[in-house]
């Protein structure tokens, strides 16, 4: 099908006043740098925020030289530990846009950071939190002073839970029964830290009952990314893998929504067979209203970077029937396409039913739960035996990695009433690397209706991935099949070619004469808009845009800051970057400040940001500066007047696995065709494996108040 590119007038734009890719092209790599302590405007601190691409001509790939030996890791991990070698995590050492406006403090930490040694016996507050938090919200207060809630997300990078166990950084990663999955409850003290938790649901007292009609679906998996507060319950999900025989696996996936008493910690699974093995899981949640019933509305990623199956054992689900491209054609082993309660699993069927497009092509069948969506469930419905849930609904499609969403309040500016979205886009990894990617902030209706087509993974940003500013540096689109075999390398001459056919379109949806699209060979008979909705591209690129929130209280900020979206910057995984310095962007805060005309049509938004480490962490071997780690959620209080800052703590990049190339495993294994096209850019899957670390209980909680703000006495302040 052709794709018709059309743009809503109200969709974010970055305004050409903000620091955009264009505005940095003409910096230069001896741009002054501002005192770290002092505010900046900034857009000036190259080192720390280079925004954009520098084109097909521009910067190659940035790779550790080799994986980090033994050694290198362990010094990596220990710099992560205060106690061992690693600096003290400090508000002082983190600049703010507005210092005369604002204080900063930590409320929470990990029990990692504790100053007695990680994990020191017994819990003393404030290093109260066990794990690393991935998630925050409000709800119905149980302690006093409480109504603070977090989930913890253990084993987001590596098992911090299971093996041997170790509470010394110097001997190996920090492994301990105290990081399970689970929601907890704090309590703040009178100073505004921490001075109490309490286990809700999961952890390791396994507290809570498994409630509702499928009670095998109730037990979190090894980690919880996601978690709301709406009507009395706490809704959350879990994702790779269940304990306690709860039906995980390639029949009953670990992806799963729960609602939660917060009292009593009974959960009660909504839907599962959710596709969260993969690279991106299930994440935040918004709710709205319609017919009657109070709708659950949650984000699902995709299991691989850019649409190809690399390393992975899984593919990804569409979400309507697509028909191979001939680029689609030459990679392992196919694109997409993976049903587990029927077939396609790794070492079965191939990832298609065997039939043939229109355009000659390989159909591969979409269905519901898919990837790289938005989806919804009735509150009050019931989960079915099999993991179903009969209500379930597409409300978008076609993300990557889609992570934060806050609905807008009616009276924000140009975006009112609307649902706005952090999207991760693509990385330079794997099969299909595409540069240059920045991460998107897209508005669409709450309720999904139509639901609308954003692009991934044919599409990035505004652009159709074939775009050159999407190719690797020096490399240039060499049409729809052939690799170029010249310059990439992974380790020194070793790297196996970018596959240049992967930058282009690699499905069709495919629609009948009418227009419609097909699911599972049927005619989907509802309004849908299948055409390509651009979103905004962030200026950055690869800072991993995630929790979201806007302000809607003047006493934060004053009418500047009013209705201003605000989000964490986690920072990128040291990945292959091919635009930027390795692991230079992100660990911040950056606001979006809608503009309008003095009529109040929407004109574009403007980026700035809030907060960001005085010395910016650059991945190995400067870990630890002192600042933040890995800012992952965001959320204002209840009254709006303080914003609180989920860090899920450090983590470091051991190996950032192959890069281009086709996947050709050895024998009996399969190879993609491009493979045998190109017999010099083979490269076994399990080269694309990226093995990443992180530091357990290196968790904090930021408060950012108004100077003029006592530290609250309760988490509502």
């Amino acid at each position: 099908m052709l794709w018709r590119f059309h743009l809503r007038p109200h969709w974010l734009v970055l305004a050409a006043s903000v620091s955009t890719a264009v505005g940095l092209l003409g910096s230069s790599s001896s741009a002054a740098v501002p005192d770290p302590g002092a505010s900046t405007n900034n857009d000036d601190n190259e080192a720390v925020y280079r925004d954009g691409y520098q084109g097909a001509a521009g910067y190659l790939p940035v790779f550790h030289p080799t994986p980090l030996t033994a050694a290198e890791a362990t010094t990596a991990r220990t710099s992560l530990y205060p106690t061992s070698g690693g600096k003290t995590p400090s508000p002082s050492n983190v600049a703010l846009e507005f210092p005369d406006q604002f204080k900063l403090q930590i409320a929470c930490f990990g029990r990692g950071l504790d100053p007695r040694g990680p994990y020191a016996e017994p819990p003393r507050a404030p290093y109260l939190i066990p794990g690393n938090v991935a998630a925050m919200t409000f709800g119905t207060r149980v302690l006093r002073g409480g109504g603070l809630y977090i989930a913890t997300s253990p084993g987001g990078f590596n098992n911090t839970v299971t093996g041997t166990p170790n509470l010394n950084p110097a001997a190996g990663p920090i492994v301990t029964e105290e990081n399970t999955a689970g929601v907890y409850e704090i309590a703040l003290g009178s100073d505004g830290t921490c001075s109490t938790i309490r286990t809700v649901s999961g952890g390791q007292e396994k507290a809570g009952a498994n409630g509702g009609p499928q009670p095998e679906f109730g037990d979190f998996g090894q980690n919880i990314d996601g978690l709301s507060f709406h009507d009395g319950f706490l809704y959350t999900d879990d994702f790779s893998g269940g304990p306690e025989g709860a039906r995980s696996g390639p029949s009953f996936s670990a992806g799963r929504v729960h609602r939660v008493d917060p009292r009593t910690g009974t959960r009660v699974a909504l839907v599962a067979n959710l596709p969260s093995e993969g690279d991106h899981q299930n994440d935040a949640f918004v709710f709205f209203n319609e017919a009657g019933h109070t709708w659950v509305e949650f984000e699902q990623g995709t299991t691989t970077n850019s649409g190809t199956v690399d390393g992975e054992g899984l593919g990804d689900i569409p979400c309507f029937d697509v028909e191979l491209t001939p680029a689609g054609e030459q990679f392992f082993p196919f694109t997409m396409g993976y049903k587990r309660t029927v077939h396609n699993l790794p070492g079965g069927a191939p990832l298609v039913d065997g039939s043939v497009g229109p355009n000659g092509g390989h159909i591969v069948r979409g269905t519901l739960p898919c990837s790289g969506s938005t989806m919804a469930v009735q509150a009050d419905s019931s989960i079915n035996a099999d993991g179903t849930n009969s209500t379930l609904r597409l409300t978008g499609w076609g993300f990557r990695n889609p992570y934060g969403m806050v609905v807008a309040p009616k009276d924000v500016p140009g975006v009112g009433g609307e649902l706005v979205l952090t999207n991760n886009d693509v990385d330079v990894r794997g099969q299909r690397p595409l540069a240059n990617g920045g991460d998107d902030v897209w508005p669409f209706e709450v309720n999904g209706t139509p639901p609308r087509n954003w692009g991934w993974p044919n599409q990035i940003n505004f652009s159709s991935s074939a775009d050159p500013q999407f190719g690797l540096g020096n490399n240039q689109l060499a049409g729809d099949a052939g690799a170029f075999t010249e310059n990439q390398a992974r380790r020194p001459a070793t790297q196996p070619a970018q596959a240049i056919v992967g930058e282009a379109a690699i499905f069709n949806y495919l629609e009948d004469s009418a227009g419609h699209l097909f699911r599972e060979g049927d005619v989907v008979n509802q309004e849908i808009d299948a055409e390509f909705v651009p979103g905004v591209s962030l200026a950055t690129v690869d800072i991993s845009a995630d929790g979201i929130d806007v302000s809607s209280n003047a006493g934060f900020g004053g009418n500047e800051l009013l209705h201003n979206f605000f989000f964490a910057g986690f920072g990128n995984l040291e990945f292959p970057l091919g635009s930027v310095p390795a692991a230079r962007v992100g660990k911040d805060v950056r606001r979006l400040k809608v503009e309008t005309t003095s009529t109040g049509a929407y004109v574009g938004t403007v980026q700035k940001v809030f907060a960001h480490n005085k010395t910016q962490p650059g991945g190995w071997k400067n870990l630890n500066t002192g600042g933040f780690l890995g800012p992952l959620d965001l959320k204002f209080s209840p009254s709006g007047t303080s914003m609180w800052l989920v860090d899920f703590g450090g983590f470091f990049t051991k190996d950032s696995g192959a890069v281009g190339g086709y996947r050709c495993d050895p024998a009996p294994g399969d190879c993609a065709n491009g493979a045998n096209d190109h017999p010099d850019a083979k490269v076994p899957g399990s080269q694309y494996g990226i093995s990443i670390e992180q530091g357990a209980g290196t968790s904090m909680l930021w408060h950012f108040m108004p100077h003029n703000a006592p530290p609250p006495s309760a988490a509502d302040d």
